[in-house]
């Protein structure tokens, strides 16, 4: 096991901090104010996996909070205080699109050795003490060791119930980095998981998203069910692990297919020509942190619970009203799916789904065809699902969104009608008839308007 200060000797290596990087300014800017700046955790681990690095986690002894808010201005960032009592803050930079977070921590403990000691996981606990000519690693805790065994390990017995998040961490990091959790720390998760109820919410909700982002989701989501993790985290699904596990792995055998991965689209052939629009409808972000994707694939995981019980588990997650309610639209319209089967596909049946739906129609699908099994209903759904992708993502101003050729204000002088509902129900009507067709120019509207409430007098 390494110990001590080592160099780390590997001229085919990149430098740790990219010169002219934002860490590298950032560095340089902070030894320049402070005699000790540490470079901790994260990066040195991604380093010396060769892995690429957005974040940078900096450890000075004094004056952190002040340090990090004038290194925001020295690079025209964000200064984000995450915890003044601790005296760690963020600071929120760019390279071009891609967000660059640095933090500034104050030395937790007297000295280095014991921060090191109070951190949550081997692998994040090395460090570099900035200025020197030479890469030499701090790691009193033999965690390069484990980076080249693909190990997470906790540094001491008691890392969990110093923070219980690192319950859930430990699953992010292995799914992440495809490590696997070292035996005794596995152990030790496994007794400690009634701890997951101790922290806020919100850093729950971070944890899990990106363990059910990973390419190896299903088996550590299988891995949450079986350390009674995820029990504690959504209750009520409890009864149900068995279907969500196997819906969730379709959901993310089907998305990984949308990319071009393993397993591929064998037997989705009506769906595949749309995979680029597909992929780009669930890329839209639904808030700073996650995308649709993020939500369907938690539609997927709670979708044996009722859709209500859907909604209202994100919302007990800290999920947003927007994401919750589409969760809850995602799982109830998803099953519409089959009643449209018995029916020919037109413009009209496609055109009342997808405003039913809503902006969700399209991950309803997704997940219909994820629910099936049986060979011959999910043949059948997949033509089904490709019919109404066609009008969705080539015919959508034409069918399942027509320009209005008429607005309500024309409605009422036409007809002499005061405001309330029964101008609303005519432009629904009449958007309906331009989806069918049947409305193809200003003329027509006038002309259907002034017809339809004597039609249902």
């Amino acid at each position: 096991m390494t110990t001590g200060q080592d160099r780390w000797e590997d001229d085919r290596r990149a430098p740790l901090l990219p010169k002219g990087s934002v860490a590298a300014r950032a560095a340089s800017w902070l030894t320049a104010r402070t005699a000790e700046v540490y470079l901790v955790g994260g990066h040195i681990r991604d380093w010396l996996l060769g892995r690429d690095s957005h974040d940078a986690d900096f450890v000075v002894p004094e004056e952190s909070l002040l340090l990090a808010r004038g290194l925001a201005d020295h690079l025209k960032g964000h200064f984000v205080p995450l915890d003044r009592t601790r005296g760690i803050a963020r600071v929120v930079c760019y390279e071009g699109p891609q967000a660059i977070y640095v933090d500034v921590t104050l030395l937790q403990g007297e000295t280095l050795a014991e921060d090191l000691r109070r951190r949550d996981f081997t692998v994040n606990a090395i460090a570099h003490r900035m200025g020197e000519e030479e890469t030499r690693l701090i790691d009193p805790h033999g965690g390069r060791e484990d980076v080249s065994r693909r190990l997470i390990r906790t540094v001491t017995p008691s890392a969990f119930a110093d923070d219980p998040l690192r319950l859930l961490r430990a699953v992010r990091l292995a799914a992440e980095l495809e490590f696997t959790i070292e035996s005794q720390t596995e152990a030790l998760l496994r007794e400690q998981a009634s701890l997951i109820a101790l922290p806020a919410v919100e850093r729950i909700r971070y944890e899990l998203v990106k363990v059910l982002r990973t390419p190896a989701a299903p088996q550590w989501a299988r891995f949450l069910v079986e350390a009674c993790l995820l029990a504690r985290i959504v209750p009520q699904l409890e009864p149900h692990f068995g279907p969500s596990m196997k819906v969730f792995e379709r959901t993310h055998r089907l998305i990984t297919g949308l990319r071009g991965g393993e397993p591929g689209l064998a037997g989705l052939e009506a769906v595949a020509p749309f995979a680029e629009e597909l992929l780009g409808h669930l890329s839209q972000p639904t808030n700073e942190e996650r995308c649709r994707e993020d939500v369907l694939r938690m539609a997927a995981l709670l979708c044996p619970l009722p859709p209500d019980e859907v909604r209202r588990a994100l919302l007990e997650l800290r999920f947003s009203g927007y994401e919750a309610r589409s969760a809850e639209i995602i799982t109830a319209h998803c099953g519409e799916v089959y009643q449209l089967l018995g029916q020919e596909m037109s413009r009209g049946l496609a055109y009342r789904f997808f405003h039913d739906a809503e902006d969700a129609g399209v991950e309803s699908l997704l997940l219909a065809v994820a629910w099936e099994s049986e060979s011959q209903k999910r043949a059948r759904l997949v033509e089904g699902a490709g019919q109404l992708l066609e009008a969705y993502f080539r015919c959508y101003e034409e069918v399942i969104s027509p320009l209005p050729l008429l607005d309500g204000h024309t409605v009422m002088r036409e007809l002499n009608l005061q405001p309330g509902p029964q101008v609303g129900e005519l432009l629904a009507a009449l958007r309906e008839a331009q989806a069918l067709g049947q409305v193809q120019t200003r003329e027509e509207a006038l002309s259907f308007v002034r017809r339809l409430p004597v039609e249902r007098l």
